[in-house]
C-alpha cells in the first residue's frame, strides 16, 4: 500500500511538472512561425559538373539565372595564390600548384572570373579576370546579367570606383560608369563622397530594370547609397540613402567608424545588394544594420525589417537576396553570412518562415553564403565566399 501511494505520488508529480513546463514554455519566435507553404529544399550534390581545365573557384561573389535557366557566376580569384593576385592570399599555394612558376603539382589554376553554366551544370563559356580589360575591378563583387545578356560587373575594393557593362561573350565593354582609380585608390587614401555621382565607391551590388532602361547600384563599401543611372548612356538619374534621404543628407564618415548597435536602427546604411521585385518595389540589404529596407523606384522609403538583429559577428546577416519565382514573388530569400544560413521571408509581412542549411563543410551546409538566385523551376543557387569557395544547387522537395 505504501509502495502504490509512493508511485502514485511520483506520477502525479511528474504530470504536474510537465503541465507547469507546458504552461511556461517559451512561445515560438514570431519571426519563425510554422508554415506548410514555405518552400523546402534539398541539396543536389551532383551540380554543377566538375570544372574543366583544372579550374578552381575562388570566392563566389555573384549568381544570376537568365531566361534560359543558364546560371551565370562571378567569382573573385584574387583571393587565390596565383601570379596575378592583388589581394591578400587566403588559399594555400598547394591548392594552386599548377599556377606556380614552376608548377608544383598537377592542379589547379583559377577559373576565369565569369562562368556561364547551362541548366545541367556544364560550362558554356568562361572569360574575364585581371588583365581582361585595363580597368577590370581589383575585387569583383556586384554582378548582373540583363535580358539582353549583357553582363554587369562592379568591384568592392577602394580602387573600384566604377561599374562595367560587357557583351555576353566579354569581348566588348559597352559602358563604363565611374572610373577605376588603380593603386592610387588605396583604402587609407579614399574618402567617401556620397554627393559625387561621377565616381562610385566600392559598389557592392547591381541590378538592371530592363523596361525602364535603368541600372541600380548599391554603392556600399566606400559610400552608403543607392544610385540609379541610364543603362544605355550611363547618365545619372537619381539616388538616395537609408530611409530615402537625399544624397545631400548622407554623411561622409567612413563606414568603419560606425559601430553596430542592435538596439538602435542606424540613420545611414552600408548597402550590399539591391533587387527589384515584379511589383516595382526596390529591396536593399543593409549589412551594416542587419536589415532590409524597401523603397519605391523613386527612392521613397516604404518599410524595413530586421534579420537576426542580435548577431554581432561579421560579415552580416543580410548579404545576398533573391525572390521566389511564383508570379507574386511571395518569398524573399536572404543569405545570412554571419550565421551561415539562407533565411526565407514572407515578402509582404517581412516575417521569417523557414531557413536553408547551417554552418558546415558538407553538401547543403555553408561557410559565408553570399549570392543567391532562383531558376524557373524554383531551384535555389547559393555561392560561398570563405573557405568552402563553392557553388551549390538546392532543389524543391516534392
Amino acid at each position: 500500500m505504501i509502495r502504490a501511494s509512493t508511485a502514485l505520488t511520483a506520477h502525479v508529480g511528474l504530470l504536474v511538472g510537465l503541465l507547469g513546463w507546458w504552461l511556461h514554455a517559451p512561445a515560438r519566435a514570431e519571426s519563425q512561425p510554422p508554415t506548410s507553404t514555405a518552400p523546402r529544399y534539398q541539396v543536389d550534390p551532383f551540380w554543377p559538373e566538375n570544372l574543366p581545365n583544372n579550374w578552381m573557384l575562388g570566392h563566389v561573389e555573384g549568381i544570376v539565372v537568365d531566361q534560359q535557366d543558364h546560371v551565370w557566376v562571378l567569382h573573385h580569384s584574387s583571393t587565390m595564390d596565383h601570379p596575378h593576385a592583388h589581394s591578400p592570399k587566403f588559399v594555400d599555394h598547394s591548392d594552386m600548384g599548377l599556377a606556380q612558376d614552376p608548377p608544383i603539382s598537377e592542379c589547379c589554376i583559377p577559373a576565369p572570373e565569369v562562368i556561364e553554366f547551362d541548366a545541367s551544370g556544364k560550362v558554356v563559356q568562361a572569360w574575364g579576370g585581371h588583365g581582361h580589360t585595363p580597368d577590370w575591378p581589383e575585387a569583383v563583387h556586384g554582378f548582373w546579367v540583363d535580358k539582353q545578356k549583357n553582363v554587369w560587373i562592379t568591384g568592392n575594393h577602394a580602387p573600384d570606383r566604377h561599374a562595367l557593362k560587357f557583351s555576353s561573350d566579354g569581348k566588348k565593354v559597352l559602358l563604363k560608369i565611374g572610373e577605376f582609380i588603380g593603386d592610387g585608390g588605396r583604402a587609407e587614401k579614399v574618402e567617401p563622397d556620397n554627393q559625387n555621382t561621377a565616381l562610385l565607391g566600392g559598389p557592392t551590388g547591381i541590378t538592371v530594370d530592363d523596361e525602364a532602361q535603368e541600372v541600380y547600384i548599391a554603392d556600399g563599401n566606400v559610400n552608403k547609397r543607392i544610385v540609379v543611372y541610364d543603362s544605355q548612356t550611363g547618365a545619372f538619374k537619381r539616388g538616395w540613402g537609408a530611409y530615402g534621404i537625399a544624397l545631400s543628407e548622407i554623411d561622409n564618415k567612413k563606414n568603419s567608424s560606425h559601430k553596430y548597435d542592435p538596439t538602435v536602427p542606424a540613420k545611414q546604411f552600408k548597402v550590399e545588394t539591391v533587387r527589384i521585385a515584379n511589383d516595382g518595389l526596390v529591396y536593399v540589404s543593409d549589412k551594416g544594420s542587419a536589415r532590409v529596407q524597401v523603397f519605391t523606384k523613386a527612392g521613397k522609403f516604404i518599410k524595413e525589417f530586421f534579420v537576426a538583429r542580435e548577431t554581432l559577428s561579421g560579415p552580416g546577416t543580410t548579404l545576398g537576396m533573391t525572390f521566389s519565382r511564383d508570379p507574386q514573388q511571395k518569398y524573399l530569400l536572404v543569405s545570412d553570412g554571419s550565421n551561415n544560413t539562407v533565411r526565407i521571408f514572407d515578402r509582404d509581412r517581412g516575417v521569417q518562415v523557414s531557413t536553408v542549411g547551417r554552418q558546415g563543410r558538407n553538401a547543403g551546409q555553408f561557410d559565408t553564403p553570399l549570392p543567391v538566385a532562383v531558376d524557373s523551376r524554383g531551384s535555389l543557387y547559393v555561392g560561398e565566399v570563405k573557405y568552402n569557395n563553392r557553388l551549390q544547387r538546392f532543389v524543391l522537395e516534392k
